[in-house]
């Protein structure tokens, strides 16, 4: 009897561990994910590539981004700029964004040929036309002043 008590006992607080083990405490306004977090690309979806014998299409006007916008927000409107601007992994275009602020907010010169530097990923390229139009966005957007 004492060993059924026990093992039905430590079956019921193991499995009390177990769900309290789960991570989700409910919040979901948590902070943005860190690198360690980001998602790998996945292999079956090929990474945008610009094509060399194309000239590079001209930049349309900065979508409009509201004040002291949201992480989504930004990503839309540096999508608008170009989709290979974003490219495959959007923490990666965050983490460039940030960057990119840093080189804005210290007075770097050639901040659109920076911009276009940080903002490539593999074997996409920006142009400095549109290394322009992100610094615009990022200006903006108050996404410089966090």
């Amino acid at each position: 009897m004492r060993t059924t008590t026990a093992v039905a006992g430590a079956a019921i607080a193991l499995l009390l561990a177990l769900t309290g083990c789960s991570g989700d405490n409910g919040d979901d306004t948590k902070a943005e994910p860190t690198k360690s977090a980001a998602p790998t690309p996945d292999a079956s979806e090929p990474a945008p590539t610009a094509d060399p014998t194309e000239a590079p299409a001209a930049s349309p006007e900065p979508k409009s981004v509201p004040k002291n916008a949201t992480r989504e927000e930004l990503l839309a409107a540096l999508i608008a700029i170009s989709p290979a601007v974003v490219g495959a992994d959007e923490n990666k275009t965050i983490a460039a964004a940030h960057t990119q602020c840093a080189a804005i907010n210290s007075g770097a010169p050639n901040l659109d040929r920076a911009a276009a530097a940080n903002f490539a990923q593999g074997d996409t390229a920006v142009t400095e036309e549109q290394g322009k139009a992100i610094n615009e966005v990022l200006k903006a957007s108050g996404f410089c002043e966090n």
